[in-house]
């Protein structure tokens, strides 16, 4: 028991007493997860409900895909793995697939080195059917696409165009035993919502009522004849059948699980269901934040709770000129006060709306917006009663990331091969490609001069950030050599923070010239991953929003005969 428990152990919570004949017992067991390392995106179940899949970062960045067998006290990560995300089993358990920097792979769970299967420009789901076919999704801007397990040039599966607004088909899942599998659509304004694709004719339709086709949460199918939907910080279930092309009814829906994980569209609800009913899943609630004060020292100074704004408190965190005032992305855009320690909406949704920045005359406030079908660029007057205006609009969407001095807008993009760009939109409307290769290149922040651009990019297979000046044509200088992301300029221009994990680094920066070598500054344990920090003109303080202790995913639970439960609860299934 003391190895067990010292050890990455397997400890049952509780029992549900002795079991009587026929019924076999329930037992709810959790797993934490070693120290330093901390979950970072879905995890998987074997069909026999024996093995966890799942991915991991270290306290140095350093992603990995690890097993973790429910009769084992340890862990192992699976070879050459590094980097990996979105682990999928094979429908006999002998296999696993998963996205692996800018392929899909798969490799046997005996061990050996993965395999290549197709070529990558992002990943939002995986499924690995019983008729030997991969289906995936690369994300923003994809239909869903399908592979052989052994290879191929992909097949589009759906057609975006026949999805009125759909920007993406992500998350797909066979249903065994059918030729139907589901996957979530986003679309443009609210909600996105379930759909169920028929794949001899490859029609598919949403789940929800005609003419309330949007509100449909993320749907995933159980064996026990059940359909879970994903709401918030847990899952409702009803009975569904879906050979009979129903439509569902929220009214019939009832919570069987609360306090799940969800790392919000891109990775989904953290769940996973075997089909005899074991359940794997991630307790949590990431939804709660605060926005802090942080100073060298580590001393942390509450400033605004996501209850005090009713705020989920994500995106940037933009710190005013004067320094008494911060933009926060919030579904909406908050404006918080800092002395006051009060908030208030300047950008109301229509949408969801995140990444506010003011312009450099402080008269209107540039934000990112989906409320329009595509993610877009939009502008509002500070002053009161002033309307949206569109600043840019594109097909497969647009990003704001930086505002120069001069008015130019930075801003991301995805290229045609599915990889992400950076772009500048100038004063007269002109665009042009900044930063455009085969990596992914994310998170761009302009200098305070506008001269320079730092970014994160991956062309390395791992994120590390880069400089380089704007309009010369000379390539970028790398940054940081052991994992970076998220880089902010300090307001006065002479240093370059950059983010490794939960950690927040400094380099000087001297007319183009690093200085000296990256020197952590502000450990600041809890920090919301992403650009979600500014740093004062002192250098003295971080602004920046911070998970609560029990939002940070370290635990994967387990419970047995979960099909009970459901049924309990929900009513019998379809099957």
């Amino acid at each position: 028991a003391v190895v067990a428990l010292a050890g990455w152990g397997f400890t049952a919570l509780r029992t549900n007493g002795p079991s009587t004949a026929g019924t076999a017992q329930e037992l709810r067991l959790s797993i934490p997860l070693p120290a330093g390392l901390e979950l970072r995106g879905p995890l998987a179940i074997s069909p026999d409900g024996s093995i966890v899949a799942f991915p991991a970062t270290d306290q140095v960045g350093n992603r990995n895909i690890y097993l973790r067998r429910l009769d084992d006290f340890e862990m192992r990560q699976v070879e050459g793995s590094h980097d990996g995300d979105v682990p999928t089993f094979s429908p006999d358990g002998q296999s696993l697939a998963f996205a692996l920097r800018d392929e899909l792979v798969r490799v046997p769970l005996t061990g050996g080195r993965p395999v290549g299967l197709v070529e990558l420009g992002g990943c939002s789901g995986i499924s690995w059917g019983e008729d030997g076919t991969l289906v995936y999704s690369e994300g923003v801007g994809s239909p869903l696409l399908r592979i052989p397990e052994t290879g191929a040039a992909p097949e589009t599966l759906t057609v975006l165009a026949n999805d009125p607004q759909a920007y993406a088909h992500v998350w797909p899942q066979h249903i065994p035993g059918t030729r139907k599998l589901l996957f979530t659509a986003w679309v443009g304004g609210v909600n996105g919502g379930a759909r169920i694709l028929d794949l001899d004719t490859g029609e598919f339709h949403p789940l929800a009522p005609e003419g309330n086709a949007d509100w449909t949460p993320p749907a995933r199918w159980a064996a026990s004849g059940h359909l879970f939907l994903e709401s918030g910080s847990g899952l409702e279930a009803l009975p569904f059948d879906p050979e009979a092309g129903d439509r569902i009814a929220r009214a019939n829906t009832r919570t069987v699980l609360e306090g799940v994980y969800n790392f919000g569209n891109w990775t989904r609800t953290q769940f996973a269901l075997a089909p005899d009913g074991i359940l794997a899943y991630v307790p949590g609630i990431m939804r709660r934040r605060h926005l802090v004060m942080v100073d060298r020292a580590g001393s942390v100074e509450p400033i605004l709770s996501q209850e005090d704004a009713n705020a989920r408190l994500t995106g940037r965190v933009i710190l005013s000129p004067d320094e008494t005032r911060v933009l926060i992305g919030n579904g909406d855009v908050l404006e918080v006060d800092l002395a006051r320690r009060l908030s208030r909406t300047v950008i109301d949704a229509d949408g969801v709306d995140h990444t506010g920045m003011w312009t450099p005359d402080g008269t209107r406030i540039l934000f990112s917006s989906n409320r329009e079908e595509t993610w877009a660029i939009w502008s509002q007057g500070v002053a009161p009663g002033s309307e949206p205006e569109l600043v840019l609009r594109q097909e497969g969407g647009v990003w704001l990331e930086s505002i120069g001095p001069d008015d130019s807008i930075l801003f991301s993009r995805n290229s045609t091969e599915g990889k992400t760009d950076l772009w500048m939109l100038d004063p007269s409307g002109k665009t042009t490609p900044v930063v455009a290769t085969r990596a992914d290149e994310t998170t761009g922040t302009l200098s305070p001069d506008g001269n320079w651009l730092a970014f994160q990019s991956n062309a390395t297979g791992r994120d590390e950030v880069y400089v380089l000046r704007v309009g010369s044509g000379a390539g970028p200088t790398q940054v940081s050599t052991t994992g970076g992301e998220a880089p902010v300029w300090s307001p006065t221009g002479i240093a370059l923070y950059f983010r490794r994990e939960r950690k927040v680094f400094r380099i000087g920066f001297d007319e183009g010239r690093l200085v000296g070598e990256p020197e952590m500054v502000f450990d600041a344990p809890n920090l919301l991953t992403g650009p979600c920090y500014a740093v004062t003109r002192d250098e003295s303080h971080l602004v920046g929003i911070q998970l609560g202790d029990e939002a940070i995913p370290d635990e994967i639970r387990v419970v047995t005969n979960f099909f009970d439960d459901i049924r309990r609860v929900a009513g019998p299934g379809s099957r």
